[in-house]
C-alpha cells in the first residue's frame, strides 16, 4: 500500500533498478533531482571501489 501511494504521489518514473551489476534490487528515487542510481550506500560504494580498481589496473605500467 505504501509503495502504491508513493508512486501515485511521485510518479512511476521515480522507480529505478540498482546499477550495481551484482545487485539488481528496485528502489524509489526520492532525491530532489532524480539522481539516485543505487539501492543503498553499500552498492554505491561497491561500484565506486570497483571502478577505482579498474582505473588503477589500466594505469599500471607493464612489467
Amino acid at each position: 500500500m505504501g509503495l502504491a501511494a508513493a508512486v501515485a504521489e511521485l510518479g512511476v518514473d521515480r522507480l529505478g533498478r540498482c546499477r550495481e551489476p551484482h545487485c539488481g534490487l528496485a528502489f524509489l528515487d526520492t532525491s530532489s533531482n532524480r539522481s539516485r542510481r543505487y539501492c543503498s550506500a553499500r552498492c554505491a560504494s561497491r561500484a565506486n571501489v570497483a571502478a577505482f580498481r579498474a582505473r588503477r589496473r589500466n594505469d599500471a605500467p607493464a612489467p
